[in-house]
């Protein structure tokens, strides 16, 4: 146990001492955003970095590259690595797929679809019929903290989803879904 703990907290070290996110200075902005020539003056306005908004901070807590290492990416980065984008191939729908019940307490699924279709307008979203994970007994789950988890690999195998024209697919659970079992 004292074995466990101690490599427990020496990954946990070194971890924090890889913080490799530097905030963006003003030229690294003007750099990610590439090149404004032949926009309209009024775009060029829009995208020219100021102080209208204040620069990235320094991640930290739970972000995710308070602990990872990753390059930074410009808009044509962005734009070349093919991005997944709404409409493209035929794919112009979001399903909402819900997992389990929800207490009385908890959104309604039809008001979630609204806000989503106004979020992600043009795109068209569907309600699919609800899992039942709790009912079906196909998904292993525990209790953590007082909170029931849900295995997401055994989720993942439930779902069948459909190719075209999906865009992408939403679960949604009252819980919590962020476990792994060891096989």
């Amino acid at each position: 146990m004292f074995r466990m703990s101690l490599i427990l907290a020496l990954t946990l070290s070194i971890v924090t001492l890889v913080v490799a996110m530097v905030v963006p200075d003003l030229q690294d902005r003007k750099d990610a955003i590439g090149s404004l020539e032949g926009l309209s003056p009024d775009l060029q306005r829009t995208f020219t970095p100021g102080n209208d908004f204040a620069p990235l901070p320094e991640p930290g807590g739970s972000d995710w590259l308070a602990s990872r290492k990753e390059p930074g990416q410009t808009y044509s980065q962005f734009l070349k690595s093919r991005p997944n984008m709404p409409g493209a191939g035929g794919r112009k729908i979001i399903y909402l797929q819900p997992l389990g019940e929800f207490p009385d307490t908890a959104p309604n699924i039809e008001t979630l679809r609204k806000y989503m279709e106004a979020y992600f307008h043009p795109m068209e979203v569907e309600v699919t019929p609800n899992l039942g994970i709790a009912k079906n007994g196909s998904v292993k789950s525990r209790t953590n903290g007082g909170q029931l988890q849900w295995n997401y690999t055994d989720i993942l195998d439930q779902l069948q989803i459909a190719p075209s024209p999906l865009f992408f697919l939403q679960c949604v659970q009252h819980g919590s879904i962020n476990f792994r079992l060891s096989e």
